[in-house]
């Protein structure tokens, strides 16, 4: 029986060392390692030419930019460079009259 506890610990912490993190809050010092800030940014037209005239609502336009870093962030920054994750993580936008302009900010960082 402590053997199978053992076991059962020590999956559940080798599955939250290999997770990439997401948040909105600032790093945490006391338990975090900062690395560095960096963006994205995407304009999508609010009414598509070249797709047969496909209107895309702010939603749509706002949630599609989100998956996309969010994706990012996985691939590139956890997966590739062997960050932890991403904290600071916040979605500016404006719109025009023909599109929709977004841009994600977020820093880097590593569990001590």
């Amino acid at each position: 029986m402590k053997k199978m506890v053992f076991v059962l610990l020590a999956a559940s912490s080798f599955t939250m060392a290999g997770e990439c993190a997401i948040f909105t809050s600032p790093v945490d010092f006391s338990v975090m390692r900062g690395g560095y800030s960096t963006w994205y940014t995407s304009t999508q037209p609010i009414v598509n030419i070249k797709k047969n005239y496909k209107f895309t609502s702010f939603g749509d336009a706002y949630k599609e930019f989100d998956e996309h870093v969010r994706k990012e962030i996985k691939e590139i920054i956890c997966e590739k460079q062997k960050w932890s994750g991403a904290a600071n993580y916040k979605i500016v936008w404006q719109q025009t009259e023909r599109s929709y302009q977004f841009t994600a900010t977020f820093d880097t960082f590593a569990y001590k």
